[in-house]
């Protein structure tokens, strides 16, 4: 627009933005769904911004899956107030997980999954106990167990997928 010139009913002439507050729309695979609620904590990323991270807070959680694609949409919500993040730029999105301290954490391949019950073998008093346990997560190879072990349990790592309840076992070192 110049000075004096017409401008036609319902064009803008003026946009108006407030970027001291930002929402990032994104997608979730089904398979982080059950990481991301409403009020959960996020890390963003953007590419140019390489050496800096962004913590923001998830407003939206889609109830439904994207056929198309098969994500949940999520919007989060992150203060913005030097404004150097504009409209329209791509972001990273990192599922930041609780954090959880003193669990007992095993390889997949050490628990046996027999239909819905899972269990491992201890050792006590040179016996093989069968200890059925609860996952409590799962992060690529690694097993968080909830509940069934205690620590200082000696765990059978060798040949347990041939034990049974009350066998005899040896502790060869």
């Amino acid at each position: 627009m110049s000075k004096g010139e017409v401008c036609g009913p319902g064009t803008p002439i003026l946009n108006v933005v407030d970027v001291s507050r930002v929402k990032i729309s994104a997608g979730i695979p089904e398979s982080f769904i059950g990481d991301v609620t409403k009020g959960s904590s996020v890390i963003i990323s953007f590419d140019v911004y390489p050496d800096d991270e962004f913590t923001g807070t998830v407003n939206y959680v889609s109830p439904t899956l994207s056929a198309v694609n098969r994500t949940f949409e999520i919007e989060i919500v992150m203060n913005n107030k030097d404004g150097k993040l504009k409209p329209e730029m791509s972001a990273n999105i990192q599922v930041t997980k609780s954090n959880v301290e003193d669990v007992i954490v095993l390889a997949q391949d050490q628990i046996i999954d027999f239909g819905s019950e899972k269990y491992v073998f201890i050792i006590e008093n040179d016996i093989a106990k069968k200890k059925v346990v609860s996952i409590g997560g799962r992060n690529n190879n690694s097993t968080m167990i909830s509940s069934g072990l205690n620590k200082g349990d000696k765990l059978i790592i060798e040949g347990f997928q041939s034990l049974a309840d009350g066998d005899k076992v040896q502790i060869i070192n």
